[in-house]
């Protein structure tokens, strides 16, 4: 299920969003900003600012390797940047979404945590 916020130049916050108790399957959120959205307590879910940034920075760190799950994962992220619609929008990581294999869960987890913190900093 992928969830688009209003169409626009610049993400759009989603306001005062409760989703405590919702429970993510395969969801996104393109177009958005996250700032004012509760998530569930959930150790598999968390917001990720500035996505462009964090897929831009992880699809650098897995160039080169040519490894089934990594050659995934760019093309998961390569679609996702096709999909984003502004420079500044937040998502949803949900681990669970990257189950197809725990190598590709793995790979998944690091790059993003890498490229997030090359994005906060």
């Amino acid at each position: 299920m992928s969830a688009s916020c209003p169409a626009g130049l610049h993400p759009q916050p989603l306001e005062d969003v409760d989703f405590a108790d919702a429970l993510f399957d395969m969801v996104e959120f393109m177009g958005c900003k996250l700032d004012q959205v509760i998530i569930p307590a959930d150790s598999d879910v968390r917001v990720i600012k500035n996505y462009r940034c964090v897929v831009e920075h992880a699809l650098a760190m897995i160039n080169g390797d040519d490894s089934l799950v990594a050659r995934m994962l760019r093309g998961e992220f390569e679609n996702t940047l096709r999909g984003m619609r502004g420079q500044e929008e937040d998502t949803l990581f949900n681990q669970r979404d990257y189950q197809v294999s725990q190598e590709f869960a793995e790979l998944a987890t690091i790059v993003i945590g890498r490229a997030q913190a090359e994005c906060c900093s």
